[in-house]
């Protein structure tokens, strides 16, 4: 063996060891034998490839294919080099090569064909070499390949294809908005690129999905229709579907055309979320990707009309019936209702009937399979299960029930009929509808739905009496002698209450047929109330006919009620029993789905709305005879509806916020977003109701502008809850022109839209407005504009020329009755109670306890027999306070005041307050009167466990806000109490409290201030009272005491000037005239000192008038209360509770000592200040006279003289009555030595003045002077057995025995005054 093939042989050993070095150092020492050796330079290059060396690699290759370039091995080595290294249009370059190499027989490759084909179209799409990458993937799909394979490359092809189309598709929508941009005059705020862009792709699709003219198409339909939506193809699917779906909106919105591709579009839809595909349409293969559950809940939501159609639209067949206690009444509201047994039964044929297109799918069959044997299953999916879940015990749980346990047992309601097979189409039928689905629906499919639905409603026709039809075959209606027995939720009621206000529909003919029973509810019907014997209800009893007709009129009509014109169930496949049975196999399939989450949402939301509480059931089982007849606390199931309130609450708040994110992550359901808005609306969230609703009004506004959705009846409610939301966060302006604009463009007719997907209840969205009208006048303060829209409304309904809802009745009656017209306003809302009897309602009990309530206000402002009758007033308080809600604390509280004023029951009425409160601690009516009775009551000397009624008021007090801080009542009046009793420190700090809740209340402010002012802190009070006085500057309490704060602090004109305000609010008020008096007086001693005794000698007249007016003023105030004999109301009620409890009555009770007192007190310091005055002019006298006498023209002595004279008679008059003045308070306070000084001092003046008058005037003889100075000291001494302490009566005795002519007297009183006030230095001056 030669050295050559020695290397080359141990290169090939060193590969297939993998030993790469030594293979490239043999192949290199082969290549020194021979440099042309072609498998020297192809292992250096595997081996180099295999180390990572490429450019190596490629470079050995190179050279071989410089070699021998008709040799496989180098090309298969560099296409396997390129296309690790990504070099995808050299690995192009190289697999052509290849592929040229296999078509002119190279052996090795020959057989390898399809495959290089494939790994060269791979090449070229990695190159974006789209063209060529199709041609190649295209020469693949000629080979015979396995299934699989096929597959696969098909998948390739698609995505090619895809992108091709995506180029094109960009092309030509730059193009077509050029077109438009060009059309605007260059005007871009006239083009939506999005309009353009979407237009563009459905006009691509619609042409592609009939002519195959574009790339993907053709391929994606291959690969539908020989795959299921498995993983690795399910996204293909999803782009055949999203075409197909672009392809719907180039038909006209609204049009049968429209229509009919929307219906191959969830045929689609149906095949895909089975699994089916026209290669194999037996097994289910499932669905990988949620997109075809999306499309299919879209599809069932979006354009609420078809134009064209040959049979209308009705609602979900699972709602068939009629809601409310009236099955089948014609009104406003009528079109949605819960279930009933017979709509049980009607919905259970119709759901497997052809018009369903998910009626027959294989998830439905089971569902209808399970009705017999796997009951409990079915009920679960319903919301019912076999014990009493919450919130499941309910009317219309229980007549599904009812219904279904009357069905045997089996998968196919053996006792009825055969169940409709499984709708499965064919291969041949899927294939066509995949490969031409427009043209499918259009004629095929429609025709097919016209002539199954023709069929089934002839069948239903010429079925007997008593019977009905499924799928061709008569059966026995399976509905009487339903009772709560026969299935296993025992104890409830197995038909809905609503038959028993039903006279016409019970007296019709008891056979019901599908047709002729839908939307009619049931007839004929026996039920069994608490396990007895069914009863036949089909002739009504008097007892029952009551129920039907409120106990306080006995006027209105009961005639039967005209049940509404039987429609027959539509063709189309917008059912609301298709749309959740989806929701539930998405919610299931994919839980994390956002759309799943909302329709999950959506469809407890309806269970709430519709199946909400057991009240007409717990009313037939406890013999409900009308309002306020029969107690509903009897029953357990009360109880239970009781306990269930709060978690309905919580399971709201949980929905609305599942709603709130599937919305907020891209869900597109318009119906969610309805929804969401009036649960927040629902639950006091104005906010979040309006930010919901502007969401849902933008996707609409977006979907209509570009997609040319019909959602009007959507846009319309939506626009409704917005204006409602912007009318709650106080945007008046704006929510009036919503109103105004909805009220202008809405017919009568126009009813919510998307109800029964969200459980909202139908109205008339133009009644809504004008409601909504009338709250913004409210609001604005425009009471004429309200009652002239209320009005408009109840006007139109009593003409006859339309109906109007209970809710504008009883709005248009309590505005009336706030109005004053409290006649007009009993009737509205008497009217409103009928009418809400006769429409019927989900929460009717709580919406007919509103009523009754406010119907109860209005009886008692009637007054008269309305107001103390029982059957009246009374009556329907009862009735309010028996069912839970925002007006059953109101109830008890007006219950309250009935029980206190007109049945004298302080004990039933305390009872009624305690209750009120309990519900709710706010109520400042009920919390008052609950006050004023605990105070009232004298407290039980013998209980020691309490304390007097301030004390029980205070603990009652502190007890609500502990449970309701915001109870401002409560926190106000405790402050008040506080303030009463002297907690001065406590009551500031609740008068703080509730100022920070209330800083507007004068009174709260009021409080402050004389709180401030009992601790000292006359600074803070004097703020207070300012604050006071901006808010409400005629209080005369407030001013009065601001007065007094400014005298204490000097400043006398500001004082005054406060005074002479509280006098113009309450003239000759006593306190404000000594207050007055007081600072006038203050002002002129102290002008006397600064020597402006002109202005003293004003200020001293008009004090003294208003002091003489103070004086006159308390007199009159004293007798005017009686204060000498007067007894209290307080006293007259301890008496009448002394007597009833055998004690003696304290006639003499310190409360009257103390009134008595009080006033004595007040006259005495009238007079005193009286006194004062008088006494402090007659000292500012003699400087007057001086100037007077200098002035003086006459230079006569006599005129001089006589002048002298009378000015001295002047100030002798001004003693005497200053003298008087302190004689009339020392009578009336005579233990008061100040007052006995006061009079000393006057003597003491007197006497000195008749020294100056002896020799002119005959009356100032020496025994007068004499005997003044000794009344001075006799008047001076009984002041000091009073107040021995007193260091101005000693100077003043002092005084008056020096000038008598005692002067150890005088030396003595001298001493005692100066040991008690060593600092008078005046004292020290007299004494020397």
């Amino acid at each position: 063996m030669s050295d050559k093939k020695k290397h080359l042989k141990q290169a090939r050993e060193c590969l297939a060891a993998k030993d790469y070095k030594e293979a490239i150092q043999n192949s290199k020492a082969a290549l020194k034998e021979d440099r042309s050796c072609y498998e020297a330079y192809v292992y250096i290059g595997k081996a180099a490839f295999h180390l990572g060396e490429f450019e190596q690699a490629e470079a050995a290759y190179q050279k071989a294919t410089e070699v021998n370039d008709k040799a496989a091995q180098a090309w298969q080595g560099l296409s396997e080099l390129y296309h690790e290294t990504q070099q995808w249009v050299k690995a192009a370059e190289t697999d052509q090569t290849l592929v040229d190499l296999a078509h002119r027989g190279d052996a090795s490759l020959v057989g390898r064909l399809p495959q290089l084909v494939r790994r060269l179209g791979e090449a070229h799409k990695a190159a974006g070499q789209l063209e060529e990458a199709e041609v190649a993937l295209r020469d693949v799909l000629r080979h015979q390949l396995p299934v699989a394979e096929k597959l696969q490359v098909l998948a390739l092809l698609a995505d090619v294809q895809l992108k091709e189309d995506s180029a094109e598709l960009e092309v030509k929508v730059q193009q077509r908005l050029q077109e438009e941009i060009k059309e605007a005059g260059g005007d871009l705020s006239k083009v939506s690129e999005d309009a353009v862009r979407f237009a563009v792709l459905s006009e691509a699709a619609d042409e592609a999905m009939e002519l195959d003219c574009d790339h993907a198409t053709p391929t994606l339909k291959e690969i539908v229709c020989s795959i299921a939506p498995t993983p690795l193809y399910v996204k293909y699917h999803d782009t055949f579907l999203r075409r197909l779906r672009q392809a719907v909106n180039v038909a006209a919105p609204g049009s049968m055309d429209r229509h009919n591709r929307r219906v191959a579009v969830l045929e689609v839809c149906r095949s895909m979320i089975e699994g089916h595909c026209a290669a194999n349409t037996e097994v289910g293969m499932g669905c990988a990707s949620p997109y075809a559950y999306e499309t299919a809940l879209r599809l069932l939501e979006i354009e609420e009309e078809i134009v064209g159609a040959c049979l209308p639209r009705q609602p979900s067949q699972d709602f068939s019936g009629s809601r409310g206690p009236y099955s089948g009444v014609a009104s406003p509201r009528s079109g949605l209702a819960t279930p009933t047994a017979s709509g049980l039964a009607v919905a259970m044929a119709t759901n497997v009937s052809p018009g369903s297109f998910f009626g027959g799918s294989s998830m439905h069959n089971a569902r209808v399979g399970s009705f017999g044997g796997g009951l409990n299953e079915s009920l679960a999916l319903m919301g019912v299960g076999s014990g009493l879940r919450s919130g499941g015990a309910t009317p219309g749980a229980a007549s599904l029930v009812g219904g279904l346990a009357s069905l045997p047992s089996g998968g196919n309601l053996s006792g009825m009929a055969p169940a409709t097979p499984k709708r499965i189409m064919s291969g041949k039928e899927l294939s066509e509808l995949i490969h031409h689905p427009m043209a499918a629906a259009s004629g095929t499919m429609a025709s097919k739905a016209r002539d199954s639905f023709t069929q089934l409603a002839a069948e239903a026709s010429q079925a007997p009496s008593g019977t009905a039809t499924v799928n061709g075959t008569a059966a026995p209606t399976p509905l009487t002698g339903i009772t709560p027995q026969t299935s296993n939720v025992a104890g409830l009621l197995s038909a809905q209450p609503s038959i028993l206000a039903q006279p016409g529909l019970l007296s019709a003919q008891p056979s019901m047929n599908m047709a002729s029973a839908f939307g009619t509810g049931s007839r004929g019907l026996r039920i069994s109330v608490g396990g007895g014997p069914s009863q036949d209800f089909s002739a009504l009893s008097p007892r029952v006919s009551i129920a039907t007709t409120p106990r306080w009129s006995n006027t209105y009509s009961t005639a039967p009620v005209t049940p509404r014109a039987h429609q027959p169930p539509a063709a189309s496949p917008l059912l609301m029993a298709d749309s959740e049975m989806l929701a539930r196999k998405l919610m299931h399939a994919f839980p994390w789905n956002a759309t799943a989450h909302v329709h999950l949402a959506m469809a407890l939301r309806r269970r709430e709305s519709y199946v909400t509480s057991a009240a007409a059931t717990v009313k037939l089982q406890c013999d409900w005879q009308g309002p306020g007849v029969t107690d509903l606390s009897c029953s357990a199931m009360a109880q239970r509806m009781r306990a269930e309130r709060p978690r309905q609450q919580a399971r709201r708040a949980w929905l609305a916020d599942l709603m709130a994110k599937g919305l907020e992550r891209g869900a597109p359901v318009v119906a969610g977003m309805i929804g969401l808005a009036e649960l927040r609306l629902e639950a006091g969230d104005s906010q979040g109701a309006l930010d919901a609703a502007k969401h849902g009004i933008k996707f609409v506004f977006e979907r209509s502008r570009v997609a040319k959705e019909r959602a009007r009846h959507a846009a319309l409610v939506l626009n409704l809850l917005a204006a409602q939301a912007l009318l709650g966060t106080g945007q008046i302006t704006d929510a009036g022109r919503i109103f105004v604009r909805l009220a202008q463009r809405v017919s009568e007719g126009e009813v919510a839209f998307g109800s029964d997907a969200v459980g909202m209840q139908p109205t008339s969205i133009r009644q809504q407005a004008i409601r909504g009208l009338a709250r913004v006048a409210l609001a604005q303060g425009d009471t004429c504009q309200a009652l002239h829209h209320y009005g408009e409304l109840v006007s139109k309904a009593l003409m006859g020329r339309g109906s109007a809802e209970h809710w504008a009745y009883a709005e248009y009656g309590w505005l009336l009755f706030q109005e004053g017209n409290a006649d007009a306003g009993r009737f509205q809302l008497e009217t409103a109670l009928e009418v809400l009897y006769r429409q019927g309602a989900h929460n009717m009990e709580q919406i007919a306890a509103d009523y009754h309530h406010k119907l109860a206000r209005i009886y008692w402002a009637l007054d008269g027999h309305y107001k103390t009758e029982r059957e009246y007033c009374h009556a329907h308080l009862l009735d309010a306070a028996a069912e839970e809600g925002p007006q059953q604390a109101g109830a008890f509280e007006w219950l309250g005041h009935w029980y206190r004023e007109v049945a004298k029951d302080d004990v039933r009425a305390r009872k009624c307050y305690q209750r009120a409160l309990a519900l709710d601690p706010t109520l400042e009516g009920a919390g008052t009167a609950l006050c004023k009775q605990l105070q009232a009551a004298p407290a039980d000397s013998t209980d020691s466990s309490t304390s007097c009624g301030a004390q029980l008021v205070m603990e009652l007090l502190q007890e609500i806000l502990i449970r309701a801080p915001d109870a401002q009542w409560a926190r106000a009046r405790l402050a008040k109490l506080q303030l009463q009793l002297g907690q001065y420190d406590e009551a500031v700090t609740s008068h703080q409290a509730a100022i920070r809740a209330a800083p507007k209340s004068a009174e709260l402010w009021e409080g402050l201030a004389a709180s401030y002012q009992a601790l000292g802190r006359h600074a803070s009070a004097l703020k207070a009272y300012t604050r006071t006085l901006e808010l409400d500057p005629a209080r005369p309490y407030v001013l009065m005491q601001s007065g007094t704060l400014e005298y204490m602090a000097g400043a006398y004109v500001t004082a005054a000037a406060k005074y002479r305000a509280a006098l113009k609010v309450v003239p000759r008020h006593p306190a404000a005239l000594l207050g007055l008096a007081e600072v006038l007086l203050s002002s002129a001693c102290c002008h006397a000192a600064m020597g402006a005794e002109g202005a003293a000698a004003v200020e001293l007249a008009q004090a003294a008038e208003v002091a003489r007016a103070a004086t006159s003023g308390v007199e009159t105030a004293a007798i005017s209360a009686g204060a000498s004999a007067a007894v209290s109301a307080d006293q007259q009620a301890h008496q009448a509770y002394a007597a009833a409890n055998g004690t003696e009555p304290q006639l003499e009770s310190q409360d009257r000592r103390q009134r008595g007192s009080l006033f004595t007190t007040n006259l005495a310091t009238a007079w005193k200040l009286l006194g004062d005055i008088l006494l402090q002019q007659h000292m500012l006298q003699p400087a007057s006279a001086a100037a007077a006498a200098g002035n003086h023209d006459s230079d006569s002595a006599q005129q001089a003289v006589t002048s002298a004279v009378q000015h001295v008679a002047a100030r002798r008059t001004m003693l005497t009555d200053a003298r008087r003045a302190y004689a009339r308070a020392l009578r009336l306070h005579p233990i008061s030595g100040e007052l006995w000084g006061d009079l000393a001092l006057c003597y003491s003046h007197e006497a000195r003045l008749l020294q100056q008058l002896q020799g002119i005037d005959p009356s100032a003889s020496a025994a007068a002077i004499s005997a003044s100075w000794s009344a001075a000291v006799r008047t001076a001494r009984g002041g000091l057995r009073l107040s021995a302490a007193s260091s101005w009566l000693w100077g003043v005795l002092a005084g008056a025995a020096a000038a008598a002519g005692d002067p150890a007297a005088a030396e003595y009183a001298y001493s005692r005054a100066l040991a008690l006030d060593p600092k008078a230095a005046m004292l020290w001056v007299q004494l020397g």
